[in-house]
Order: C-alpha cells, then structure tokens, then sequence
C-alpha cells in the first residue's frame, strides 16, 4: 500500500517507499509482504473473535500493530501525519 505524507522522514530520500525495518525499497515486494502479513493477521484476528470481542480504537490498534510492526516502526501509532494514497 502507497502512503502520503507531508513528513519526509517517513519514506527513503527521493522516494514515495516508506522506510521500513526491514530496509526494503522495492515497492512491488513491499505490496506482496504487507498482503502475507494482513492475511495473517485476518487469520489471528478471525480465530481470536468471540462475543465479547469489542471493535473500538484499541482494536484497531493492535490489529495493526500485530500486522505491520516487524515492517514498520509507525505501526498502531496514531497519527494524522499520513495515510493511504487515493483515501477518502
């Protein structure tokens, strides 16, 4: 997924690629990486629901955190600094 941001340091000199933990710059590889580790987590997520389960920020954080954290640092933070490009 493609991010915008008016923060510089968010993605690697000269590039719209965000600087990930793992050094990647390849955005195709990148695109394919983020689409494992969301059907992961949709997988952990989906087995772990149950009655009690409440979808509120704290939710969403975690899921995000559990998806993206070995890839990027900003993961569950909450920011407005960026988002996904083509967003509403």
């Amino acid at each position: 997924m493609k991010y915008s941001s008016d923060q510089d340091y968010i993605y690697y000199p000269g590039t719209s690629i965000p600087v990930n933990e793992l050094g990647m710059q390849n955005q195709k590889e990148i695109d394919e990486l983020e689409a494992q580790l969301f059907l992961k987590t949709y997988e952990h997520f989906h087995a772990n629901l149950g009655e009690k389960t409440v979808f509120n920020q704290k939710y969403l954080k975690d899921l995000h955190k559990f998806a993206f954290a070995k890839l990027y640092s900003w993961a569950e933070k909450i920011t407005n600094s960026f988002k996904p490009q083509n967003a509403v």
